[in-house]
């Protein structure tokens, strides 16, 4: 589940997604980051020996592509929620809304034969039905815009380098992404906690032995038969 960020890198306002993943018992695993271009260097990563944990990855818009699709699942979901399992890992589900790059056919290949069942939201639901649109990522957004311009007051004479995005984006992440906030939202969406109890239709009650003229009316059947 992605949201588009636009940040002020290297002196030039240019596009990325963010795609973050997180589960109902508050796992949050990093982002799969899309910068928009046609290549990226590790410099982009790494200044004065800190390293971000991430899944780097590029495309000519800055959106995923039915081809990031498949990479996020094949080199960053699969990975990160496999566990240490060697052989087959114990059944998934990732949730997702109709984006193509979520539900192309050599997406959903890759996550059959992984263990992976994918639950695809109904069209303009999301806002009621996704968990982080209904309670993560507008507190998102706003926090970090906060901290953003907290960063451009006091670093007045810098551009904001993708490193220094990197930098607030795993700040905010920390402040957002807590334990209450995540099942707080799952919760709003109604995906948490599960209801397991069997609730059984109730027993309609016994038809009365007289029939009335409106039901011998509606019930068509019925009716012939007397007639007849």
């Amino acid at each position: 589940m992605g949201r588009k960020s636009t940040a002020m890198t290297e002196g030039s306002r240019e596009f990325c997604s963010v795609l973050k993943t997180v589960s109902p018992g508050g796992v949050v695993i990093p982002p799969f980051i899309v910068w928009q271009g046609k290549t990226h260097r590790e410099s982009y990563y790494r200044e004065g020996g800190v390293e971000h944990e991430a899944t780097f990855a590029v495309s000519p818009s800055g959106y995923m592509d039915d081809e990031l699709g498949l990479e996020y699942m094949r080199q960053h979901f699969e990975p990160y929620t496999r566990g240490d399992y060697e052989g087959n890992p114990p059944p998934r589900c990732l949730i997702v809304d109709g984006h193509s790059s979520h539900v192309a056919w050599r997406v959903v290949k890759y996550a059959l034969a992984h263990n992976i069942y994918m639950i695809c939201l109904p069209s303009k639901s999301t806002h009621l039905l996704q968990p982080l649109d209904v309670g993560c990522f507008s507190l998102l957004q706003t926090t970090y815009e906060r901290n953003l311009s907290t960063w451009l007051r006091t670093n007045p004479l810098l551009a904001i380098s993708k490193v220094h995005f990197l930098d607030i984006l795993q700040q905010t992440r920390r402040q957002v992404f807590t334990m209450d906030i995540i099942q707080s939202a799952w919760k709003a969406a109604r995906c948490w906690p599960i209801d397991r109890t069997f609730h059984p239709l109730p027993t309609p009650p016994p038809r009365s032995a007289s029939v009335s003229a409106t039901s011998a009316v509606l019930d068509t059947p019925t009716l012939l038969r007397k007639l007849s």
